[in-house]
């Protein structure tokens, strides 16, 4: 299974997609979790509304992970609309291929789909898409206010999709333990674990867990 770093590896909260933090995450092999938006025509890694005090921009870690060999998954939480163009342009430019998009808006995705750019499509309790889940490369499996994905969901989602990348409840401030036990029962059934990703703030614990 394909651990990603959720903003990077780090300590404190406000560490968090830092280009310290991303670029320790790919040093140390995993895939990774970050936010993109535009700031002046410029694509940034933000998770906020950016300043060009803040705000990193998008081609520094493109080129760190090009440079360290692609060494894990990129997931681009894609923050504003009309981005595709300029993002698909410096994918291509450093050679990156290991990654997808996730989270833009329903018409905004259907640009992603259109220009065949890696696409996973949001499933929580409040959220389904199946028309766009057919059509994309995976699923984004989160749990917005309450536990619900347990090994039966995930061995459902596995046969539909490519890929699915389930959010660690961390990430909501809840505790993961059940989560992952369902997500090792999912795999001791059959479920292929290539097909599977997991976004958490703890990668290493992650990986000493499913190892």
């Amino acid at each position: 299974m394909k651990i990603l770093a959720h903003r990077g590896c780090w300590m404190k909260k406000e560490e968090r997609n830092t280009l310290s933090a991303l670029f320790e995450a790919l040093d140390k092999g995993h895939g990774l979790e970050t936010d993109v938006r535009d700031l002046g025509g410029q694509l940034v890694i933000s998770h906020d509304m950016p300043t060009s005090k803040t705000a990193i921009p998008l081609d520094l870690l493109l080129r760190h992970h090009a440079a360290r060999g692609s060494p894990g998954t990129l997931g681009l939480n894609i923050k504003s609309d009309g981005l595709q163009e300029v993002l698909q342009r410096q994918l291509q430019e450093h050679g990156v291929d290991n990654y997808f998009v996730f989270d833009m808006s329903v018409p905004d995705t259907l640009g992603y789909l259109k220009r065949s750019m890696p696409t996973f499509i949001r499933r929580s309790e409040l959220e389904q898409h199946p028309e766009l889940a057919a059509r994309a490369q995976g699923v984004w499996l989160d749990e917005l206010l309450a536990p619900w994905i347990d090994a039966s969901v995930i061995q459902a989602q596995a046969a539909q999709v490519p890929a699915v990348c389930i959010v660690s409840p961390e990430l909501h401030g809840r505790p993961h333990s059940a989560q992952w036990a369902h997500i090792l029962q999912a795999m001791e059934a059959g479920c292929p674990s290539a097909k599977l990703l997991l976004c958490t703030d703890l990668p290493e614990d992650a990986e000493r867990f499913f190892q």
